[in-house]
């Protein structure tokens, strides 16, 4: 039997390579919006695949969005529009 496998050895090089994705994902998804979007608060009603987005974990260069954010998810925009108007 072999040694059991540790993500100990590989974790800084897998943390790097996930912030890599975390940060295109940033730059493709919510860079383009920054001026748009303000900097306290991020609604998202995502669409399709996008559901599948951490939207709250992308990261800008400097941090993640849900250390400079309030990020509230929403099953849809009609949903999102709902609850605004109440």
């Amino acid at each position: 039997r072999g040694e059991p496998f540790t993500l100990a050895p590989h974790f800084y090089e897998l943390t790097l390579r996930t912030r890599r994705v975390l940060a295109k994902f940033y730059d493709l998804l919510l860079r383009p919006l920054e001026a748009a979007t303000g900097l306290r608060r991020l609604a998202i009603a995502p669409h399709r695949s996008l559901h599948y987005v951490p939207f709250h974990a992308l990261h800008d260069g400097f941090g993640y969005v849900v250390e400079t954010r309030e990020t509230v998810y929403a099953p849809s925009a009609g949903v999102l529009q709902n609850c605004l108007r109440k």
